[in-house]
């Protein structure tokens, strides 16, 4: 258990460390940097989702704008699912 969690007093805090990664994006218009939050729970509402990946910005805005997400019990899993979600929408202006 890391030092951090001790920090947190009841559950329903949620007390989360973060960290933060930055990936290219190909536009139209050129390129664009989406900034990615990875957040890791010291106690999940879903034990599932111990992991959470969130983009900064919504992709394919015009069609049906969707926030890039992902979530495991793990880092990778959280942020590989984040990263598909970023290859698979377009960035429309």
């Amino acid at each position: 258990m890391s030092d951090w969690s001790f920090a947190q007093q009841e559950p329903e805090e949620q007390l989360a460390r973060l960290e933060h990664y930055s990936v290219i994006k190909k536009a139209a218009s050129g390129d664009k940097e989406i900034f990615i939050a990875l957040y890791e729970y010291h106690t999940p509402q879903d034990p599932a989702m111990k992991f959470v990946a969130r983009a900064d910005q919504p992709l394919y805005q015009k069609t049906a704008p969707v926030v890039p997400i992902g979530w495991g019990n793990n880092r990778l899993t959280a942020l590989s699912a984040c990263m598909a979600m970023i290859r698979k929408f377009p960035f429309e202006e």
